[in-house]
Formats: C-alpha cells, structure tokens, sequence
C-alpha cells in the first residue's frame, strides 16, 4: 500500500463484487467501460472513496480514470508509478499506454513517447527504442521495387492463406508478410505460425516473413480482434491499428500496396478491410483484396481447421485445407487434445481417476 497526501492507492481485486462496482462506477462517470484486465490499481480517501484507478493488462495500462478533485500531475504520476513498479516485476521491459489524447502531454511528461492514434484514443510507450527499433529492423528487410505488405494470424495456415501469399507476390517485387505476434486467444503460438509461414512460403524467392511486433494487429493496437466483438470501439481500434501502419509500417518497408482476402463470416476482420479501403489510399497506400479461396464451395479458413481439430475422424478434413507444412503441429495439438481428454475421462474402471468415487 503507498499513503501520501491522504489518500492510500492499492490493489483492486476483480473477483470483490462491492470493490468492482466502484470500479465500475468510476470508468463510466469518465466515459470508459469495464473491460478484461489483469491488475487494477485504485486512490482511495479515509472514507475508503474510490477516487481514480488505472490497470494493466499484459503490458497494456488502460482504463486510467480519476475524479475531478484529483486530477493533479502528483495523483497520476503516483498511480502510473505505482503501476509500472508492478508491470516491471512481472518482466514488462516496454509499458504501453491506451489513453485520450487530452492526457498526452500528461504522460508525455511522465517520459512515455506517442507511438499512434485517432480523434479518440492514442498509445505511448516507456521504452524510448521501442517503435524505432522495429522500424530500423524493418527497414533491414526493405528492398528497392514496388513492395507489398499482408499482415495474418495464420491460426494456423490454410491452403487459403498461401493462395493469399501466391498471388500478392506475383503482383509485387517484394512482398512483406507480418504474422500477428500476439499470442493471446490463438491455439497455435507465435513461433509456430511463423516457422510454418517461413517454411510453406521458402519457394516463393520475394516473399520475406517479418518477425511480428505489439504494433501490427496485437492486443495493444487492436484489442477488439482479441475479443472478435464488434462494438462502438471496434473502429477506433482499427483507426489506431491503421494509423501505426501507414506511420511507421509501412514507410519502413517502403510498401505502396497491402493486400488482404475477403471476409464472407468474420463481421470483425470485414469491418477491417472496410476502413482499410477507406483510409489507405489516402496515405498513398493501395488495398488490394483478393477473392478467397474455396474447398467443396466452402472458403477456406483457420476457424474451420480449428474447428475440425475437434472433431472425431476430423484431421482427413483438417488435411484438405492445412498447408502441408501446418500439419506436424496440427498433429501435434491433436494428439495433446486427446491425451487430456483421456485423463479427464471418469469413470476409469481399474484405473485411478478424477472420480473420489
């Protein structure tokens, strides 16, 4: 607990109802929502009033929200300390912030650096090397002639996903493409979606796979497409996503062209490809859309293998539309699946089970 000018800040635990709704109370009186974090920090007075809050999540402080009475440079400053105090002893070396602009110069003086943002929202980061470093990496990879970017979560990667590449590449001198490198709801971790990328796509000579980044599709710039709602702030998560983009992404890679499949389910990922086609161009950067590719009249889609994954019989299925080189890891969390399933199994005649009985 840390105690000055009065006011005490300390932990706000999710699971306690009563804390929870003051929580609640707060965010909404300063036009924010409830959403999933990991650790909340609160000011409170001697009245155990709930006077200003802020949270983390992963790497991520948000929900930053105080009163009138205390919004001073001192009560901020104490409360994103205290929380990056925290942050740091959980191995967070680069904290990012989604904050309103009206609070830039605020945490500006608190030694974050823009990286992006809308009329609604921005994100800073602490670590001064942070985008720089990933511009000057990219920046490595570039390559003189008419550049292409595709940014995908390949989860995992579909025959779908390598007619993408096949023919983004055949349009482009040099194609870039970006797996998304955040690991939270995907089935198959980063660095297998990107060794299979590295590997299905080793025969095409201008594709170039990048390492991914928090900067392109991550929990940090687009957290709707982690939640896959589609809500009042979808699009300014998309609009943040975007702006880091065709600020830093793509001038980096010189692209002029980002391409991307249709989206015939997926309202999130259509919506996307919406405002892509809205605010690209603008930038000098050109959409292209490719018509997706279809099994039995069917498009093709991660979802769909995942879906396959657990179903009896269903790797004849999940075969017929996975990359052959996706199929090892496929196999793989398959095989993990059924393991569990058969110690969750009860009763286990003979055997030692779950049951007490």
């Amino acid at each position: 607990m840390n105690t000055f000018e009065g006011l005490e800040i300390h932990e706000i635990p999710q699971g306690v109802p009563t804390l929870r709704a003051k929580w609640a109370a707060l965010l909404h009186a300063n036009g924010l929502r409830e959403e999933d974090v990991d650790y909340t920090l609160g000011l409170f007075d001697t009245d155990d009033n709930l006077l200003g809050t802020a949270s983390l999540r992963d790497n991520v402080i948000k929900e930053v929200a105080l009163s009138e009475s205390v919004r001073n440079g001192s009560n901020t400053n104490a409360l994103i300390s205290a929380l990056m105090a925290h942050a740091c002893e959980c191995g967070h070396g680069n904290v990012m912030i989604f904050t309103k602009p009206e609070y830039r110069d605020t945490f500006r003086s608190m030694s974050f650096r823009y990286v992006g943002g809308t009329a609604e929202a921005i994100l800073m980061e602490s670590d001064p090397r942070g985008i720089e470093s990933y511009r000057r990496y990219l920046e490595s990879l570039r390559k003189e002639g008419r550049n292409g970017v595709i940014v995908m979560n390949a989860n995992p990667m579909t025959t779908g996903h390598l007619a993408l590449i096949s023919t983004a590449a055949a349009e482009t001198d040099n194609l870039y493409v970006i797996p998304v490198g955040d690991n939270r709801s995907t089935e198959f971790p980063y660095r297998e979606r990107i060794a299979i990328l590295r590997e299905a796509t080793s025969g095409i000579p201008n594709v170039t796979i990048c390492e991914g980044s928090p900067y392109a599709i991550s929990a940090s710039t687009f957290p709707s497409y982690f939640l896959k709602e589609v809500s009042d702030a979808t699009d300014t998560h998309i609009r943040l996503d975007l702006d880091i983009f065709t600020k830093h992404i793509a001038p980096a890679l010189g692209a002029t062209v980002r391409f991307a499949g249709t989206e015939p389910t997926d309202a999130l990922t259509r919506r996307y490809n919406e405002l892509m086609g809205e605010l690209l161009p603008a930038k000098g950067i050109e959409l292209h859309v490719i018509e997706r590719t279809e099994s039995d009249g069917t498009p093709v889609s991660a979802s769909s293998i995942r879906r396959f994954m657990r179903e009896r019989g269903g790797l004849e299925r999940v075969a017929a539309t996975a990359v052959p080189e996706s199929l090892p890891y496929i196999t793989a969390h398959m095989a993990a699946r059924a393991m569990l399933a058969e110690l969750e199994l009860t009763p286990k005649p003979g055997l030692v089970d779950r049951s007490e009985e």
